[in-house]
């Protein structure tokens, strides 16, 4: 039951609303969405949108994006956030890039310079950790002092200033652990704006692809410098407060449950909870290695402290159960796995292949793409593989699976 504090609250919120206010109207909006009183948020919402309210209209875009109390409808998210963004809002331009990027990519790159040009910290972020590995590194520096300058708390973190004396956040204690980003922000930063047609013409560019056979005909390919160490520990900053122990499902019940196969920690980031930056990087992940963004799982971090493993296994589905044949029916058979390395440990934390005796050391910024299934479509065994135990130090990995009919 709500409190009478609570209904006085919402009553006063109500008579300001009424009155005309904006703000109070978003407010109102955002209580009622709270108390999952979904058509209600929608109407105030949409009031404070229409009058000019762009963080109204980023919630609002949210309703439809993934169909909170609505139709769930990409369409009218866009065409809701169009509004405050051809006005020059700049999140909401960003936003507009991110939706966009898979789909239109032309339009998603013109809202992009937007973002950029009227002064999007999160803009700004997200071109300092899509640099080209180390290769770019004063560019990205570049990049991360414009987002602090234009409020991006995050960037001032990773930019290394703050991580002297903040307790705060998964990135400022693994940049205090790592004098080599430090580094890099302290002395490669000209302290000049990037040219935006260099840095647009990057996002046309996709990242070169150096593939490494590890055995013959191994279905194992690399790249070591996939992301900067900006990016990895941006993403692990925004998602280290939502790790838990790690499950597996059981095939014959479906419900997950802990499983002494895998100790690590990890979360399923579900696509409402994907900030516009993860959601930019996951999209230029597929589209520096050219596959297809919406056949994707919804990604996953993973976290190894010291002792925590997980033992061999595949990531095929096996359809043991009617529930996991539905699931292929449903959604395809799980193609390629990407496995990208945020933070690598100071000891042991390396990816096994036993059937093929290969090891691969944990590196950041190191992706590894290997197909789970053989030329013909069937599931093939050779793609099992463990993340031996972490021995010294924290491992950070981001898994992405890529789903499909062979």
């Amino acid at each position: 039951m709500a409190s009478s504090a609570h209904i006085d609250s919402r009553q006063n919120l109500l008579d300001q609303a009424h009155e005309g206010s904006t703000q109070a109207q978003y407010q109102l909006g955002l209580s009622y969405y709270r108390d999952s009183a979904l058509g209600q948020a929608r109407r105030w919402l949409k009031r404070a949108a229409k009058s000019g309210h762009s963080e109204a209209a980023i919630h609002l875009a949210d309703q439809y994006l993934y169909g909170r109390g609505v139709t769930e409808s990409r369409s009218e998210a866009i065409g809701i956030l169009t509004f405050p963004a051809s006005d020059g809002d700049p999140e909401c331009c960003y936003r507009l890039a991110g939706l966009l990027q898979s789909k239109q990519p032309g339009r998603s790159q013109q809202w992009l310079r937007q973002a950029l040009q009227t002064g999007s910290g999160d803009a700004w972020l997200f071109m300092a950790v899509i640099q080209k590995g180390h290769d770019h590194g004063a560019t990205a520096a570049d990049c991360l002092s414009q987002a602090a300058r234009f409020g991006s708390s995050l960037a001032t973190t990773l930019s290394g200033d703050s991580a002297e004396t903040s307790e705060d956040g998964y990135a400022s204690r693994l940049i205090r652990q790592s004098i080599a980003v430090k580094s890099m922000a302290a002395e490669e930063c000209s302290q000049q704006i990037p040219e935006l047609d260099t840095l647009l013409d990057d996002l046309n560019t996709p990242w070169p692809v150096r593939q490494a056979a590890l055995l013959p005909d191994s279905p194992i390919l690399i790249n070591d410098d996939l992301l900067n160490p900006w990016a990895c520990l941006a993403i692990i900053d925004e998602l280290a407060n939502w790790v838990q122990p790690s499950r597996t499902i059981d095939p014959l019940t479906g419900k997950h449950q802990r499983n002494p196969v895998r100790t690590s920690d990890g979360w399923t980031i579900h696509p409402d909870q994907e900030s516009c930056l993860l959601k930019h990087v996951r999209h230029y992940i597929a589209y520096a290695w050219g596959l297809p963004v919406d056949d994707f799982e919804p990604a996953s971090v993973l976290r190894y402290l010291p002792g925590q493993e997980y033992r061999p296994h595949v990531d095929y589905i096996d359809p043991v159960s009617e529930r996991d044949q539905q699931d292929i029916d449903h959604n395809g058979q799980r193609l390629k796995t990407i496995l990208i390395c945020l933070h690598a440990p100071n000891l042991g934390g390396s990816t096994h292949f036993p059937r093929l005796d290969v090891d691969i050391a944990a590196r950041q910024g190191r992706m590894i793409q290997f197909s789970n299934v053989t030329e013909s479509g069937q599931v093939d065994p050779m793609s099992q593989h463990a993340g031996q135990a972490v021995e010294s130090g924290e491992k950070w990995m981001m898994a992405l699976w890529l789903r499909g009919h062979a």
